[in-house]
């Protein structure tokens, strides 16, 4: 099986020790990253439903050479697996086959229950998810506006899909201060409160599939160059930012990758009950902020790694 560990991002900035802030130059987008992990042409042929759940355990990561239909598709799952969403255009040339065939692969593994088909490619399937109950509630006004002074007039900025970032976007329409603002979000829930603020903020949404955590999953891979992505987490450890998901990952992953610094909101829930997928490492966060005292151990791996912890409470 691939270690999740290893199938996060590479780090394409490295962190400045006099100076927080991640130059543009050499970072590495996440586009890029995805583009940069294609498979090389496979070779189809006859393939049983049955045959899904058969064979030897394919690894997202391996190479896609020789591959049977049959292990083309097991190969798409490991995929959705690993990344939460793939696109139909991106699978057709990883695998070196046709966009008409990929879509009968993901029409097929629908129908067995193992992916979820939306626009443009597919989402894996919704599991239960061990979330602590009411956290996607969770607000803390001093938080999020500890949060939202990070964000300066003429920023752009990306907004995350989790617990605790709509109240930072709300603390964000209530400073006068700001504008010529551009916020991009993949969160239906976090765009609503600039939609009376628009002569201030300009808001940028993904063309895509809304799915059921109404987040956007997008058509195709955007290159975002934002100067600072404001990150919920479902915990923080010496590997970095976790999520409950894998598809949570997968999208907290895309954000971290979308700004040249990183603050976290981290909701008091998951310290006691923290998510068991990395999202990103360390290194694309600049400042966490809580309400409540890290643990010990934690607070001193985030010092050692250079990042501000501010705690509110």
């Amino acid at each position: 099986m691939l270690d999740l560990a290893s199938a996060s991002p590479p780090l394409g900035r490295a962190r400045s020790t006099n100076n927080p802030r991640r130059e543009r130059q050499g970072t590495l987008s996440f586009g890029t990253f995805l583009r940069s992990r294609k498979s090389a042409p496979g070779q189809a042929c006859h393939f049983e439903a049955q045959a899904l759940r058969g064979g030897d355990a394919v690894d997202a990561g391996q190479q896609a050479t020789d591959l049977s239909i049959a292990g083309r598709r097991r190969h798409i799952v490991a995929l959705i697996g690993v990344e939460g969403f793939v696109q139909v255009r991106s699978l057709a040339q990883r695998l070196g086959v046709s966009e008409v065939t990929i879509r009968q692969d993901l029409r097929c593994l629908d129908e067995l229950g193992a992916l979820q088909r939306v626009r443009g490619g597919a989402t894996a399937t919704a599991l239960p998810s061990a979330r602590p109950v009411g956290l996607e509630d969770w607000s803390d006004s001093a938080v999020s506006a500890m949060a939202s002074a990070f964000v300066r007039s003429g920023d752009t900025i990306v907004l995350d899909n989790g617990p605790g970032v709509r109240s930072v976007a709300e603390a964000l329409v209530s400073r006068r201060d700001l504008s010529g603002v551009v916020v991009h979000t993949e969160s239906l829930t976090v765009l609503a409160p600039f939609a009376d603020h628009l002569d201030r903020f300009t808001v940028v949404v993904p063309a895509g599939t809304l799915n059921v955590s109404h987040r956007v999953v997008p058509d195709e891979d955007t290159d975002v160059l934002a100067d600072l992505a404001i990150l919920s987490c479902a915990g923080i450890s010496v590997d970095g930012l976790l999520a409950h998901t894998e598809s949570e990952a997968f999208a907290r992953r895309r954000t971290a990758f979308a700004a040249r610094r990183g603050v976290v909101v981290i909701p008091p829930g998951t310290v006691d009950a923290p998510g068991t997928h990395l999202a990103c490492s360390l290194e694309h966060v600049d400042a966490c902020i809580t309400s409540r005292r890290l643990p010990d151990p934690v607070a001193d791996s985030l010092r050692a790694a250079g990042l501000r912890t501010f705690v509110t409470g």
